[in-house]
């Protein structure tokens, strides 16, 4: 019999240590590709795109383009551009005018907008507080540039920037476009004769445009088993995740490869029915164990036992609570005897 799945649900918590330079540069790697991969999913900047091409400075066009794109705009804006320089044949065109008639960008005083000028980072300051609602509060903070940088700060937009960078480059903008699309929203209010902006916890760029919810939970079912019950009921291209009421279609993700995994998603609310557009494994919610055949050795008084990498004997003890699927369905109850490799 094979043993397809074994979750282990009580760990030894482990020592903390700090993190070395290395380590940390490490994760930052690994965040920046995570970050790029969800914007990818998400159709808001891909590499396949024409208009995102790897370059070393990105350009004021390009912010735009990606700003409007969590908007959900599509740059379909036609008449006349709101500035002198950017003509109808202009690929941003339709964006830049779209931003501009939200209110978004004003250009320069000169009234242009110098749309392939590399964009500084104040600049892109500006650009992604006011698309997260916060300019009026930057404004009272001092305005352009001061004002914005202190906020988009204070807000986290420009977490994990170079702060004393001049100009926005490619993996900056990855990051604070990553960062806009999670920000909470600022909206404006009024209580009777009285009008304020306030934060809406859980409300942002991508909820209330594009009807896209994120969250972290643990993955329950697949179209062959639940973690809990031998029959899913489920259809080739469903999960269920534990929390949310509703089943999700997995659309063109592997979500069904991650039984009893913790896993990061993002959602399509639409009628009716819950699209997946991103999902994996949290890093930072699971411990797996992979124990291939080779070097299975026993499973006895719920304590398995295998070879690790250096083919040095190691243990790893099974949770009474632990869900057991082996060859894809889960085995309710469950003995040691089911913890074997033939």
């Amino acid at each position: 019999m094979l043993l397809a799945v074994l979750l282990v649900c009580s760990l030894m918590t482990p020592a903390i240590a700090e993190n070395t330079e290395a380590e940390n540069s490490a994760q930052a790697v690994e965040q920046f590709a995570y970050e790029k991969r969800v914007l990818a999913a998400l159709d808001i900047i891909t590499d396949g795109d024409s208009a995102f091409e790897v370059e070393e400075n990105v350009t004021r066009a390009q912010l735009t383009v990606a700003i409007a794109r969590l908007y959900n705009l599509a740059g379909e804006a036609k008449g006349k551009s709101p500035f002198s320089d950017v003509k109808s044949s202009h690929w941003a065109s339709g964006y830049i005018t779209e931003l501009y008639n939200m209110g978004m960008i004003v250009g320069t005083p000169d009234g242009t907008f110098q749309p392939d000028d590399p964009v500084t980072l104040p600049q892109a300051a500006k650009m992604v507080v006011e698309a997260a609602g916060y300019g009026p509060w930057a404004i009272r903070k001092g305005g352009y540039p001061s004002g914005y940088l202190f906020e988009a700060t204070s807000q986290g937009l420009l977490a994990g920037l170079d702060a004393n960078a001049e100009t926005l480059t490619r993996d900056m903008l990855i990051k604070l476009i990553y960062n806009l699309a999670n920000c909470p929203l600022v909206v404006y209010t009024t209580f009777g004769e009285e009008n304020d902006y306030a934060i809406q916890k859980g409300v942002t760029l991508l909820t209330e445009y594009k009807h896209i919810y994120k969250d972290t939970a643990l993955l329950v079912g697949n179209k062959t088993t639940y973690l809990n019950q031998k029959e899913s009921g489920l259809a080739d291209d469903e999960v269920k995740i534990e929390g949310l009421g509703d089943i999700l279609k997995v659309g063109s993700t592997r979500a069904a490869d991650y039984l009893g995994y913790y896993v990061d998603y993002y959602y399509l609310a639409l009628d009716d029915e819950n699209l997946l557009l991103f999902i994996e494994p949290s890093e930072k919610k699971n411990d797996v164990i992979t124990i291939t055949k080779q070097d299975f050795i026993r499973c006895e008084n719920g304590v398995v036992y295998y070879r690790d990498e250096n083919d040095d004997e190691e243990t790893a003890r099974l949770s009474k609570k632990a869900n057991v699927i082996v060859n894809g369905q889960c085995k309710i109850p469950y003995s040691y005897s089911d913890i074997t490799i033939e």
